[in-house]
C-alpha cells in the first residue's frame, strides 16, 4: 500500500503548503509515497521541507495529481512517464467558484475520482463531474514555528490584526480592501490597533499592488510584500493577536485554518470551504450577503455566486476581539482544539489511509 504523490513540493505558496502537508499526513499514517515535484507556478521555489526526498520516480499503482486541471497538462509534461500509466489515479483540486469551467469537466476524464479539501468544493465539483469526488482535508501543520519578533519586522507596539494573502490567488477574491474599510469603521485612530497586511507576489500583479498602497495611506497599517519561510510565517500569526479575512470565497481558508490551530483568533467570512471548521464557539464568523460576480475575475467566471461580507459586523467582530480578550482567548483556545482532534496530520492520515485501503480492496483496473 502506496502512493505516488506530485505537486508543487517546493513552491511557497498555498498549493505548496497544502501538497508537503498532506506528505506529513502520509508519513504519520506510515503509508510509503514517492515524491515527483511540479514546478510550473511562478512561486518562488525556494522550500526545502522535502526537497531531499525527491526522486521523480512512481514505483506505486495509485497516484496522486495534487494539482488543479489549469496546471495539470504542464505538470504532467515534467513528471515520468510511469506517473499515470497504467495507475489508478486522483486528482486534488481546489475551487472558489459554483460555476465548473468546461475545461475542467473535460479533463476529469483522465482520473478515477477526484479530492478536494472541503464539502463546499466537493458539493460543487460532485455537480458537475462525471466521477467520485471524495472531500479529503488539508491537515494543518503547526510545528516547526521559528519566532519573529515586532522588531524585526518593524511593527509598532500595540494590538495587531493581521491579513493574508498572495496575489496569484486572485486580489479581488482575497478581498483585503474590505478587512481595512472593516479595520477603519471599527476604531477611531487614537485606539492602539494596527493592522498588518502580509502578502506576496505584489511586484507581478502592479495594478492591484498600487489599489492596495492607494487604500493604506494610514500610519495604522502596515504593509509586508515579502516572502517569509513557512516556519516564519507561522512566527507571525503567532506573533499577531487575530487574523480577518473578508474573503469572497475560499475552497479552503488554509491560513483560517493555520492560525486557528496556533490559538489565533480568527475572523472570517462565513462562506464556503472555512465553514468545514469555523463557527461561533471557535471564531468569528462574519455574516454576507451572496452576489453574482459581473465580470471574470482571473480564473474565476463572470455569474459565479459569492458573499459580501458585512463590514458592520465585521468591525463589531473587531471590537470584540480587542475589547473583550478572555472571551476571544476562550474562543481561540477551542479553535486549537479542534483543529487538533479533527485536522492534525495524524487524524487526516488516518483518513488517508482508509480511503487507499479501499481503493486497493476495490482492485480497480488502472487507466
Amino acid at each position: 500500500m502506496g502512493m505516488n504523490v506530485a505537486g508543487f513540493l517546493t513552491a511557497e505558496s498555498g498549493l505548496g503548503t497544502a501538497v508537503r502537508n498532506a506528505v506529513c499526513a502520509l508519513k504519520e499514517a506510515g503509508i510509503p509515497y514517492a515524491l515527483s515535484t511540479v514546478d510550473c507556478t511562478d512561486s518562488r521555489q525556494d522550500d526545502t521541507a522535502l526537497r531531499g526526498e525527491i526522486l521523480n520516480q512512481a514505483p506505486y499503482t495509485i497516484s496522486l495529481l495534487h494539482v488543479n486541471p489549469d496546471y495539470a497538462t504542464k505538470a504532467l509534461h515534467s513528471l515520468p512517464s510511469e506517473f499515470f500509466s497504467d495507475k489508478y489515479r486522483i486528482g486534488y483540486w481546489t475551487w472558489e467558484s459554483d460555476i465548473v469551467p468546461g475545461s475542467w469537466i473535460r479533463f476529469a476524464s483522465n482520473f478515477h475520482e477526484i479530492w478536494t479539501p472541503s464539502t463546499y468544493v466537493q458539493t460543487i465539483l460532485a455537480h458537475a463531474l462525471p466521477i467520485p469526488v471524495h472531500c479529503v482535508p488539508h491537515p494543518i501543520v503547526v510545528d516547526p514555528i521559528q519566532a519573529v519578533t515586532r522588531e524585526e519586522l518593524h511593527l509598532p507596539h500595540g494590538f495587531l490584526f493581521l491579513c493574508m494573502f498572495d496575489y496569484f490567488s486572485v486580489f479581488e477574491r482575497k478581498n483585503p480592501l474590505g478587512t481595512i474599510q472593516a479595520f477603519r469603521a471599527a476604531f477611531e485612530k487614537s485606539t492602539p490597533v494596527h493592522l498588518v497586511i502580509k502578502c506576496i507576489n505584489g511586484h507581478l500583479f502592479p495594478r492591484e499592488h498600487q489599489t492596495l498602497l492607494d487604500a493604506c495611506h494610514d500610519d495604522r497599517i502596515t504593509i509586508l510584500d515579502s516572502y517569509l519561510s513557512s516556519e516564519k510565517t507561522r512566527g507571525l500569526i503567532s506573533l499577531c493577536d487575530a487574523l480577518v479575512s473578508l474573503h469572497y470565497s475560499e475552497g479552503f481558508g488554509l491560513s483560517l485554518a493555520e492560525a486557528m490551530a496556533l490559538g489565533t483568533p480568527v475572523i472570517a467570512t462565513g462562506f464556503s470551504g472555512n465553514t468545514d471548521f469555523m463557527n461561533t464557539e471557535n471564531s468569528f464568523p462574519i455574516d454576507f450577503f451572496l452576489r453574482k460576480t459581473k465580470k471574470r475575475y482571473g480564473c474565476y467566471p463572470k455569474g459565479s455566486h459569492w458573499a459580501e461580507a458585512d463590514i458592520a459586523h465585521a468591525s463589531a467582530h473587531m471590537r470584540a476581539v480587542f475589547t473583550q480578550w478572555e472571551s476571544a482567548a476562550s474562543r481561540s483556545a477551542q479553535a486549537a482544539n479542534d483543529m487538533a482532534e479533527h485536522y492534525s496530520p495524524a487524524r487526516v492520515g488516518a483518513l488517508l489511509a482508509e480511503r487507499i485501503r479501499n481503493i486497493t480492496a476495490q482492485a480497480v483496473r488502472p487507466m
